[in-house]
């Protein structure tokens, strides 16, 4: 599962979801540009607001968004 957060604070989160992957560790800053290089479909994730969030079940799969629970 690839999921994108933007927090209530208005801070992003990109995490893979995948057993063992880097944010089990510690997180890591990377530009948006650097990832864009690889999946242009991160370009829609511009539209997720504070308190909102997009996750898909593979990279070929389309974005679905949502809002934040409590």
């Amino acid at each position: 599962m690839l999921e994108s957060v933007c927090d209530p604070d208005g801070d992003w989160q990109m995490l893979c979801g995948v057993e063992g992957c880097v944010e089990e560790g510690e997180p890591r800053y990377v530009g948006v540009g650097h990832l864009m290089e690889n999946d242009q479909s991160i370009n829609e994730l511009s539209q997720l607001k504070s308190g909102m969030f997009a996750e898909r079940p593979s990279a070929k799969s389309p974005w679905k968004f949502g809002e934040l629970s409590d």
